[in-house]
């Protein structure tokens, strides 16, 4: 059986085993992130400016980022609007949300890399695909399935009274869909701090994806203008690859540490975390953090190590800090 037919065949009954016990499959997955977290920190993944050989077949480096980033999307949009779940205000903002985001890195980023003729080994390409798949039906299940969560026995007693949201005073307990779909802004209970901190994860997620997108856009310039210009700058260094240039970035968001596009989807997966206050996006920006750390710091490691020059004070992800 091909692998796509294999993989529908068996989604629709893992999605109904992850239904059943979706509390104890959140603390997997997050033990599965501590372990990725400490494996990529004894070894940088093989791709981009850390490619090397001996990691199998590989393929173009744009179509590995789209086949990585597309299947996130899809999980989480088959998951979340396949589910018995209201679909009003609050829940589709966190959808649209989530598709600001994935609709461009999946869409829109691949194809404008400028990466010459790099390439990007399948084990890598895999690894991402099956890290985005759970990532994204983990999180599209949740918020599709409000009455599913096993939030008590996931957070200990926490109940979801006290999440902020409310998410309906009960739902975790068992409310049923029907009651579920009246849940709209004007019948979520607007205290003083659940405005505060639904204000402060709007701030993050969209001030963390604007300066996403703006370093990415340098980036890929910063690539371009290296390209054509190789021959007349001494701040160039070559990657392992040999076919692409890479130069100091001197962009304002690049001041003071080497990784701004890093650190500021830390901070839109943590605002979303914020805004809805559900364990799974908890678990998401987690996952998040423990994959993006370690390459930020290879990152940087990797700059200080190609150009003599690297301004001494840049840190990697926090000013001054880290």
């Amino acid at each position: 059986m091909p692998a796509p037919a294999l993989l529908l065949s068996v989604y629709p009954a893992w999605r109904q085993g992850l239904q059943d016990h979706y509390a104890l499959v959140l603390w997997i997955w997050l033990g599965l992130g501590l372990l990725a977290f400490l494996g990529s920190l004894r070894t940088d993944a093989p791709y981009g400016r850390h490619q090397r050989g001996g990691w199998g077949p590989e393929l173009n480096n744009r179509l590995a980022w789209f086949l990585m980033e597309v299947p996130v999307l899809l999980c989480f949009h088959y998951a979340f609007w396949t589910g018995p779940g209201p679909k009003t205000g609050p829940f589709l903002l966190f959808a649209g949300l989530f598709s600001l985001h994935y609709g461009y890195r999946a869409l829109i980023y691949p194809w404008r890399l400028r990466t010459g003729r790099k390439r990007m080994p399948w084990a890598v390409a895999s690894m991402a695909i099956l890290f985005n798949i759970g990532n994204g039906t983990l999180l599209g299940h949740g918020l599709g399935h409000p009455t599913a969560f096993g939030l008590e026995g996931l957070l200990g007693g926490f109940g979801p009274g006290d999440l902020g949201w409310n998410w309906g005073q009960g739902l975790a307990a068992g409310t049923s869909a029907a009651a579920a779909s009246d849940m709209s802004w004007p019948t979520l209970p607007w205290s003083g701090g659940a405005l505060a901190r639904v204000g402060l994860g709007m701030l993050l997620f969209l001030g963390g994806w604007t300066v996403n997108v703006v370093a990415d856009n340098y980036l890929i310039g910063l690539r371009r203008r290296s390209g054509e210009n190789a021959s007349e700058t001494t701040n160039a260094a070559t990657g392992q690859s040999g076919t692409s240039q890479y130069r100091i970035p001197q962009h304002p968001l690049f001041r003071k540490v080497s990784c701004p596009n890093h650190g500021a989807e830390m901070l839109e997966w943590i605002g979303f975390a914020l805004l809805t206050m559900h364990p799974a996006a908890m678990v998401f920006a987690a996952w998040t953090i423990l994959n993006v750390l370690p390459r930020s710091l290879a990152h940087h490691r990797w700059y200080r190590a190609h150009f003599p020059d690297y301004p001494p004070e840049r840190k990697a992800l926090v000013p001054g800090v880290l």
